[in-house]
């Protein structure tokens, strides 16, 4: 299965290792800089 997760934060990230995990094709996606950060 290919997937795109969409965000970088923890819960992102999570998703991807245990996609990863199970032999998946997995981009994730951050965006750029928050204007307020």
């Amino acid at each position: 299965m290919r997937a795109l997760v969409y965000g970088a934060g923890v819960i992102g990230s999570y998703l991807t290792h245990i996609l990863k995990q199970g032999g998946n094709d997995v981009s994730l996606l951050a965006r750029g800089p928050h204007p307020y950060s």
